[in-house]
């Protein structure tokens, strides 16, 4: 009698490859698939970060010639202002140290400030503006308002009342600072006097939020007349009078209209922060004499990738009208672009990393 044979074999044969199939095919499926949204955000991050922003910027010749430069040795370095051809540097890991170096770059004093005996300590968000001759230290955390004798470098308290996150000084005895408003949710614009007494407001527009979406950049010109604020993150700046009452608002020539940042919560307490990387819009605002001049981190549709990222662009507005005229380039150096600068006629000052730029500017 011949032997059994089981048929269901073949069958489950069958089954198992198709099913072994099946599996191979939902892995290769859901590979491709996480291959694909890995590509689809880098794109989506480098559009984000490099896409043409549909403007153009003008570059007349031979706007700037560089002149001298010098090795700081550290990358802590700001400007504080310059003053009869000299030029007043303040450190941020050093908050009472002030350095003086002549526009020659040739000589260097540097001196320890003289705090009033009361004060302890110094946070390293203090900052030294040179302002009308007059030199002072803004600390907004204590908070302290000081002015510096700069015949003797003492420190003289001046103002002590209410926590700032900037402040710039209009005259001898007035600053202007922002604040953060309870009432309004937001970060506000103050003017004050060293009576301690708040005098005028200025609200800037909010988008997304009172705090990011209206952070910026606080200047005036040496007159303490002009009072301007640049917002990092999108295409605008006001002209305020020393009243701070809104003079005009204009827009730098790229597009960013919408500050685009994107927030989350942090933490147990829930504190607001950015949830990936802002897109910069304007970084640094200095006013002088005629122009505004704003370092902007875009580049425009006339400029070359490769030469952008070896340059930090400037530029020039119209102080009465806020009206664009033209831009120029700093050189960057190891890398690094501009972290500061200042003009004073027609000289420029830059810090690029830790070197100290002096450059001719022709208006």
């Amino acid at each position: 009698m011949a032997p059994a044979t089981n048929s269901f074999l073949p069958v489950i044969n069958i089954v198992m490859i198709e099913k072994l199939a099946l599996r191979i095919l939902v892995l290769i499926l859901s590979f491709s698939i996480s291959v694909w949204i890995i590509i689809v955000l880098n794109s989506y991050s480098y559009k984000k970060n490099h896409k043409e922003n549909d403007f153009i910027r003008l570059f007349p010749p031979h706007k700037v010639t560089p002149l001298k430069s010098t090795d700081l040795q550290l990358n802590s370095y700001y400007i504080a202002g310059i003053l009869e051809n000299t030029i007043y540097l303040g450190n941020i890991t050093a908050p009472a140290l002030l350095t003086k170096i002549n526009l020659g770059l040739d000589s260097f004093t540097r001196t320890v400030l003289k705090f009033p005996s009361f004060v302890k300590s110094i946070g390293n968000g203090s900052r030294l503006i040179l302002k009308s001759g007059n030199l002072f230290l803004m600390d907004g955390r204590s908070p302290f308002i000081f002015s510096c004798d700069l015949r003797t470098y003492h420190l003289t308290l001046i103002s002590d009342k209410t926590p700032f996150s900037k402040a710039i000084p209009v005259s001898a005895s007035s600053f202007v600072s922002r604040i953060y408003d309870d009432t309004l949710q937001q970060d506000i614009l103050v003017k004050g006097n060293d009576k301690l007494k708040r005098t005028s407001r200025f609200v800037p527009a909010k988008q997304k939020d009172g705090i990011f979406s209206v952070d910026g950049i606080l200047a005036s010109d040496e007159s303490g007349k002009n009072i301007f604020y640049t917002f990092y993150y999108r295409n605008s700046f006001y002209r305020l009078d020393s009243d701070l009452h809104q003079i005009y608002r204009a827009n730098t020539i790229d597009t960013n209209f919408l500050a685009k940042i994107e927030l989350g919560k942090l933490g147990k307490e829930n504190n607001i922060t950015f949830s990936s990387p802002p897109v910069f819009v304007n970084k640094i605002c200095f006013v002088s004499d005629k122009y505004v001049y704003i370092h902007s981190s875009l580049k425009a549709n006339n400029e070359d990738q490769s030469r952008f990222d070896e340059v930090s662009v400037i530029d020039v507005y119209n102080i009465e009208s806020g009206k664009y005229r033209y831009s120029f380039y700093l050189e960057n150096k190891n890398g690094q672009r501009i972290s500061d600068f200042s003009v004073s006629g027609n000289t420029l000052v830059a810090i690029t990393d830790r070197f100290l730029f002096v450059y001719s500017l022709s208006l």
